[in-house]
């Protein structure tokens, strides 16, 4: 068991979860046409793979820190404090069509904030981390959030989630199009975050995500020297929230753009 204190200790523990469980998600990604595949919703999918290496996650921790809660996109888990919250492949969809852009996702909370972010991607073989309070790190090497000036100058991910109101999606693009911002969408949140935490674009935004598929990256961007919003605020737990990570010289104008509010 590792000490409930030492985050240090924590972040080494998790790290080779993270690590262990993107291996598998890997291994499955080689011969992903063999996979039993399920339809959750509208565009939303879950694989034999996804269940698997979820289950990987929750029986490391299980291991490491018993008696500690747990909340998976697959499996669920009550929610409890301190808690640690898992996304075994964010960009399923991608990864169903052997598209590399996917992301293994790890995240602890306690006493209402992320105190450590984990993500791997496990084709890139990009370790990305954060501590509260600490550097975040690709590979071991810190990083910082790009100094973007303008924003036609920015590069901005943006998400979309089919099942919110595609009219108000439509508004903001024309604002952001109106701003002379470059866009792109990559469809998965943690590799999203993992590009503006390390300064490759300048931000990402999507009106609604999950805690599994937010909570790690917003860490890891804010410990960059990003700028986001308070996704944990009112039920963001529970029930997912609006979000907006990006490098702090542009942040205050896509808030207005995005209309979200920043954590000043």
């Amino acid at each position: 068991m590792v000490s409930d204190n030492d985050l240090e200790s924590r972040l080494a523990t998790a790290e080779g979860i993270v690590r262990e469980a993107g291996q598998l998600a890997r291994s499955h990604f080689a011969r992903v046409g063999k996979l039993q595949v399920e339809r959750k919703g509208l565009q939303d999918y879950v694989s034999a793979a996804d269940r698997e290496v979820e289950a990987v996650i929750r029986e490391r921790l299980a291991q490491s820190f018993p008696n500690e809660a747990f909340l998976g996109e697959e499996s669920g888990g009550e929610i409890v404090d301190p808690i640690w919250v898992a996304d075994p492949i964010d960009g399923t969809a991608n990864f169903l069509r052997s598209i590399p852009l996917y992301g293994t996702s790890l995240a602890f909370v306690r006493g209402g904030r992320t105190e450590l972010g984990i993500i791997y991607l496990p084709q890139l073989d990009q370790m990305f981390t954060a501590i509260i309070d600490g550097p975040a790190r690709q590979d071991g090497r810190p990083i910082r959030v790009r100094a973007t000036k303008s924003l036609d100058e920015a590069l901005v991910i943006i998400g979309y989630d089919p099942r919110r109101s595609k009219s108000e999606f439509f508004e903001v693009l024309n604002r952001l199009l109106a701003s002379n911002c470059e866009f792109r969408r990559f469809g998965s949140a943690t590799f999203s975050l993992c590009m503006v935490a390390s300064g490759r674009t300048d931000a990402f935004w999507q009106d609604h995500l999950q805690p599994w598929d937010a909570l790690a990256g917003l860490l890891i961007v804010q410990q960059a020297g990003g700028r986001m919003n308070d996704f944990l605020a009112d039920e963001g737990l529970r029930a997912g929230s609006p979000l907006l990570a990006a490098s702090s010289t542009i942040a205050p104008n896509l808030s207005q753009i995005f209309g979200i509010p920043l954590v000043s």
